[in-house]
């Protein structure tokens, strides 16, 4: 405080903030602030000065190039109640909304379209003293989370606003530091087209439509691949059951080759045991004569030739088995029996 001055059953401060304040004592000794009789001074660093003291408590004030009259016999209400009021409303390129008509705003809902998201607010307050201290905060609900700071701009614009319901709400505070009813604006800001209900409808049908289309794909795909793979089974089918039958006609003939080389060895056999020779008979000897082959039919031979009272054991063998070593000992013996 630079200067404090007493002033009948109170007192009158230069406060810290350079302005001029009224307090006023109570009974219990505490100093407590009366009506802003003096907010119209204007602050200033060189404090104030009293001219003069009237018998009836009238003083005057020097205040910088100024000179106030107080007259504590004149009431004032300083607390009155009024309302700030919303001027206009305006979006892009200067379009009017809202010219401030005396319909209450408060009513009005207009609609707006998403290209009309950006919005100036103009508003005023019906307070004419002092009109030039008057301040203002302001609040969108639906996008600002708290009122602003007070400041003596009476406009505030907005831009890009996303789809919503709003209400603009504003409040004045006069030079006696005394609040105004709130204004308020209501309005909404439409959805772009692709963000409709209309909009996301039509994206879950076309997402429906889609998945429809692909199941139906898919399962044509797998049908026709499902008849494919029949025909090709059938086909591999036919080819086994042919590839049975020349394998049962194979088998037959197999078998019925076989018995009948069968029955030719055993004829061979038994041509083979005819050649050989009858056991010769000797005084005082008891001769047996016994023949294995490796194979039915072997190049195995022995004979017994009588000549001139002797007898000769004649064996043979040809190399290898079966069949072939059985003619070429056939036709040995062959030779031997027209030989003798």
């Amino acid at each position: 405080m630079h200067e404090i001055l007493d002033y009948g059953d109170s007192l009158l401060v230069d406060a810290v903030d350079e302005s001029v304040l009224r307090w006023s004592r109570r009974a219990d000794g505490i100093y407590e602030a009366l009506s802003p009789d003096f907010a119209i001074i204007p602050p200033s660093k060189r404090g104030f000065k009293i001219w003069e003291f009237e018998p009836n408590g009238t003083i005057w004030i020097a205040r910088n190039e100024f000179i106030f009259r107080y007259d504590p016999n004149v009431t004032k209400d300083y607390f009155k109640p009024y309302k700030a009021s919303i001027r206009s409303v305006e979006g892009e390129n200067n379009q009017k909304i809202f010219m401030g008509t005396f319909t209450d705003p408060a009513a009005l809902v207009p609609a707006l379209s998403y290209d009309e998201n950006a919005l100036t607010f103009q508003y005023a307050a019906p307070f004419y003293e002092y009109h030039d201290k008057i301040q203002f905060t302001y609040k969108l609900a639906g996008f600002d989370k708290a009122w602003s700071p007070w400041e003596k701009s009476a406009e505030k614009e907005y831009t890009n606003l996303p789809e919503g319901a709003y209400t603009f709400r504003v409040k004045a505070k006069n030079i006696y530091g005394h609040e105004s009813r709130p204004a308020e604006y209501r309005f909404i800001i439409h959805p772009p087209w692709y963000r409709t209900v209309y909009a996301y409808l039509g994206y879950a049908v076309s997402f429906l439509l889609v998945l429809y289309t692909g199941i139906r794909w898919n399962t044509r795909r797998l049908q026709a691949s499902k008849v494919k793979l029949e025909k090709i089974v059938k086909e591999r089918t036919k080819e086994i059951e042919a590839q049975k039958v020349q394998l049962e006609v194979a088998y037959t003939e197999v078998n019925e080759t076989k018995d009948a080389l069968w029955g030719e060895m055993q004829l061979a056999q038994k041509i083979q045991t005819v050649l050989l020779p009858d056991t010769p008979q000797l005084p005082g000897y008891d001769i047996t004569a016994y023949m294995q082959t490796a194979d039915e039919v072997g190049g195995d031979y022995y004979d017994v030739i009588q000549m001139e009272g002797t007898y000769w054991l004649v064996i043979g063998d040809v190399s290898g088995h079966g069949v072939p070593a059985g003619l070429v000992n056939d036709d040995g013996a062959n030779i031997h029996s027209h030989g003798t």
